[in-house]
């Protein structure tokens, strides 16, 4: 069973070395491209600053931008590129979005001020911090501004690079991290004939947001992560026939 990664070339051979341990064999097929969005940073919060993503890390490096504050990041990759990069000192490591915004407010629940952190993300943004604030923990004294540092570009490859990708993964699996991506993924699908194909594959999306993007009709299956992490992802492939 070969695994379909379609996100960027980085992401696509962090991924592919992941689960090339877990005994998987991958098909990487590039559809996105980092770009940093030029978007000014003039003031961030003294209070911390958020970083869920390893391409934030990548354009912040690229920019020689330090953090003075605390760092809040969630998972070990991030964690590593902050190090890597000597961006600032981070203070907690979450293993998803949601384990963060519970220790930050359980943190800060007794705070009788607000408490403001500057999200630092791409335009494709995963998580809402704030949701996870007021609906979560029922928090009003946390607030979260984001600062979009970065964006994914969606790119076309060659047809026959397409058409050999998609077709090396028959009844294979297709993992899909974000709602931009899998439309772009779908789209590609129709326009060069290769619905049958994806009929054959089962479908895997980080969120239940991401799976409302996977076309139905296009594959055999769909699920969902049960939290929004890769790893959740690769647990499900590990329980497929």
């Amino acid at each position: 069973m070969k695994i379909l990664l379609t996100r960027t070339a980085e992401q696509n051979k962090q991924s592919a070395k992941r689960l090339k341990v877990l005994g998987y064999e991958t098909v990487c097929l590039a559809l996105g491209k980092v770009l940093d969005t030029g978007l000014a940073i003039n003031k961030i919060s003294n209070d911390g600053v958020i970083i869920t993503s390893a391409n934030t890390v990548k354009i912040l490096a690229e920019r020689k931008f330090a953090i003075a504050c605390p760092i809040f990041v969630v998972g070990e990759r991030t964690q590593q590129a902050v190090e890597k990069f000597d961006l600032g000192t981070v203070k907690h490591v979450a293993p998803n979005a949601k384990s963060l915004a519970e220790y930050l407010f359980s943190t800060h629940a007794h705070s009788h001020a607000h408490v403001r952190f500057s999200y630092l993300a791409g335009e494709e943004i995963a998580f809402d911090f704030n949701e996870y604030f007021d609906l979560a923990t029922g928090s009003k004294n946390i607030f979260v501004d984001v600062l979009e540092v970065y964006k994914i570009v969606r790119i076309e490859p060659e047809r026959t690079v397409l058409n050999d990708s998609v077709k090396s993964c028959l009844n294979g699996v297709q993992l899909h991290y974000s709602v931009a991506s899998a439309d772009h993924f779908f789209k590609l699908i129709r326009k060069y004939d290769l619905e049958n194909v994806s009929k054959t594959m089962c479908a895997v999306a980080i969120s239940n947001k991401t799976s409302h993007s996977v076309d139905f009709s296009l594959v055999k299956s769909v699920q969902n992560a049960k939290i929004e992490t890769e790893a959740s992802m690769f647990e499900i492939i590990q329980h497929m026939p």
